[in-house]
């Protein structure tokens, strides 16, 4: 898993969407939990990554 850091909710909202325009599959929509906010997805290859602000 790739873990990316954005500094606003607004960029993890954003990225989110061109992900499933994209055909990237979310596996975690955006979510606030343990002080983080964030969310994950796959690639076309199948790769797992997960973007937050801390």
């Amino acid at each position: 898993m790739i873990s990316l850091n954005v500094a606003t909710k607004e960029e993890v909202d954003s990225l989110i969407e061109r992900v499933e325009v994209n055909g990237g599959q979310i596996t975690g929509r955006p979510t606030d939990a343990y002080g983080f906010y964030g969310a994950s997805f796959t690639d076309l290859d199948g790769h797992h990554f997960n973007v937050i602000v801390m």
